[in-house]
């Protein structure tokens, strides 16, 4: 129970920081945190009758937050549906259905999500970035990254980092 509740606790955090603040694709991780906990009320919950689509959003909740917990990892879609117990072409259907996104592109864009933060919040090499988030090369890390800001990785940090800079009124104060 106070494994769960620590769970719980750490979920309503994100989903609070999610939503009150700026944070890039606020959607999408507002609704997998939501997912995640759905699923924890409902494995606590006595059901008036068994639905197989619930039986669904557990497998997914729980390869959301195995993805969430191994994305630097070398994952595969093979792999995280034998983590849920669930053939791949299963796994890879019920993941589209129920996520709205396929398997390699939230897996991406959750490696995205944890590079940006990165750069910017540290000063770690932008390569040692690329591979700390579980891409294999960096040339794939960069086109990934571009396709989804718009921007390359250096650029991001750069503008991230003029964005925390004083403007020079406040620097008087």
């Amino acid at each position: 129970p106070t494994e769960k509740m620590s769970l719980v606790n750490r979920l309503f955090e994100n989903l609070t920081l999610v939503t009150t603040q700026n944070v890039p694709f606020s959607k999408e991780k507002t609704v997998g945190y939501l997912l995640i906990l759905l699923t924890l009320i409902a494995e606590h919950s006595t059901p008036l009758h068994h639905k197989p689509e619930q039986e669904g959003y557990r497998h997914i909740t729980k390869a959301l937050q195995y993805i969430e917990e191994n994305y630097a990892s070398p994952l595969t879609l093979p792999q995280v549906a034998k983590q849920v117990h669930l053939s791949p072409n299963y796994f890879s259907k019920l993941f589209t259905q129920m996520n709205g996104y396929g398997f390699l592109e939230y897996l991406t864009f959750v490696r995205i999500s944890k590079a940006k933060e990165l750069l910017a919040t540290t000063t770690k090499g932008v390569t040692y970035i690329a591979y700390e988030c579980g891409f294999g090369s960096f040339p794939t890390f960069s086109r990934c990254f571009k396709t989804q800001t718009g921007t390359t990785p250096s650029e991001y940090r750069k503008r991230k980092q003029q964005q925390l800079l004083p403007s020079p009124i406040e620097q008087l104060f």
